[in-house]
């Protein structure tokens, strides 16, 4: 089997994206609803001004669900950073961290797959739920699925990096093929969405699969969800939660994003801390089904549980303190 990975076009003009971008009706509804537009007085009309400040995009699609004639700022903004890769302008000191973890992930762990269905935790639930994870991983191991550890290459495509994304898919699917799995199993919604748009193999959520794995669920209540970027548009995740508990939890009224999207911390920090801080409290219980979100939240303050671990019956915390030694860990799994 092949990738799906489809290449961008490195012959992409600022011009060809300005005809794009000529649409809008500048009606303003995609600066209401995204700070760092508003910020610098911007719609999705001026490619130029946008080329301006573009890693300070969060990436999170705010404005393409609310764009009247279909733009995509997401789609806009990542095109101009492969634009900036390809001429040699990305400045890579800000992520030096995460390129040097993530370029060629550094804790990548195949061991322990089986022929078949594996589950694949990502880089970020392990590290922020580490007892969580293990609890599912014994679980699946328990139904003959085995768990492999690697980070989906989203970090890396939303800096550009256009020819280390199709690295890195590339590679995943020959690892995925070369051990005939033929269906993989995600606990976190960024490297689902990320991944079933690029490798042949059957995605799923973990969220699909757990009434297989668990005699019996536990049913959380008085608890309201704060849906990650991804899951906004198609709430695939959201809505199969919704169906594990028997109920439609509240869904928080969070910002715009939690303030990692788009590796846009490094430019707009103040965002992102205003992000970070913006979970609202009520009587209810917050909680996600993003670890990153998590993290973000609980590293601003912020209490709050991921739905995966309540439904497991545990209540974990995340784990911020040692969340980068939770993710050294899973290469000796």
């Amino acid at each position: 089997m092949n990738s799906k990975f489809e290449k961008w076009d490195e012959s992409g003009t600022l011009e060809s994206l300005q005809k794009v971008a000529d649409a809008c009706v500048h009606c303003g509804k995609c600066r209401e609803s995204c700070a760092f537009l508003d910020k610098y007085e911007m719609d999705l009309g001026d490619v130029s001004k946008l080329q301006e400040h573009v890693y300070g995009c969060f990436l999170c699609g705010n404005c393409d669900r609310v764009c009247p004639v279909g733009i995509s700022g997401r789609q806009l903004f990542q095109n101009l950073r492969r634009m900036q890769v390809r001429d040699g302008k990305l400045e890579e000191k800000p992520y030096s961290f995460v390129l040097k973890e993530k370029k060629d992930y550094k804790f990548r762990n195949y061991r322990n797959t089986t022929a078949g269905r594996v589950l694949f935790p990502g880089c970020n639930f392990p590290s922020m739920f580490p007892k969580t994870n293990r609890k599912i991983s014994d679980l699946c191991k328990a139904k003959g699925i085995g768990t492999v550890y690697d980070c989906c290459g989203k970090p890396i495509a939303e800096l550009g990096l256009y020819r280390d994304e199709e690295r890195i898919v590339n590679r995943i699917c020959s690892e995925l093929e070369s051990r005939g799995i033929e269906e993989v199993i995600t606990t976190c919604p960024n490297c689902y969405y990320f991944l079933k748009e690029r490798i042949p193999q059957k995605v799923r959520s973990i969220y699909e699969v757990l009434p297989d794995l668990v005699p019996k669920i536990s049913v959380p209540k008085g608890i309201e969800i704060q849906i990650p970027c991804p899951d906004r548009t198609d709430r695939e995740w959201y809505d199969s939660i919704c169906r594990l508990l028997g109920y439609e939890p509240e869904v928080t009224a969070a910002e715009q994003c939690c303030g990692l999207g788009g590796m846009a911390s490094a430019e707009e920090p103040e965002l992102a801390k205003k992000f970070g801080k913006g979970l609202t409290s009520s009587e209810l219980r917050n909680t996600t089904f993003c670890a990153s979100c998590a993290g973000q939240y609980a590293r601003n303050g912020k209490e709050i549980r991921h739905v995966l671990s309540l439904l497991l019956g545990m209540d974990e915390a995340p784990a911020t303190k040692t969340s980068y030694l939770n993710r050294v860990k899973t290469k000796y799994k």
